[in-house]
């Protein structure tokens, strides 16, 4: 499976499992293969519902402006979204690692 359709398998996935209102703003965050090539491994991002707009503008949680700021409420959501490579049938959704 080319990369392009291990995206749309995984945004179809996530549309299937989380509420209308989580995605709003569905952002593709990063793509990877395993190393034995057989998950597609998809991170993508959404608008926390929960987040006050001040919230919304906080940096990614393990990026460098994080580490300078601290600890702040989060206003995006990431999700990490694993496709098997052979036939795109969704494995799991969770936090990123």
């Amino acid at each position: 499976m080319e990369v392009q359709e291990a995206v749309r398998q995984s945004i179809q996935a996530f549309g299937n499992v989380f509420p209308p209102e989580m995605q709003k703003d569905l952002r593709l965050e990063e793509v990877a293969l395993s190393k034995d090539e057989e998950v597609w491994l998809t991170t993508v991002s959404f608008r926390n519902p929960e987040a006050s707009d001040v919230e919304i503008s906080a940096p990614a949680p393990n990026s460098l402006a994080a580490m300078l700021i601290g600890n702040q409420p989060q206003g995006r959501i990431y999700k990490t979204i694993r496709v098997r490579s052979v036939d795109g049938r969704l494995l799991g959704i969770g936090n990123p690692a």
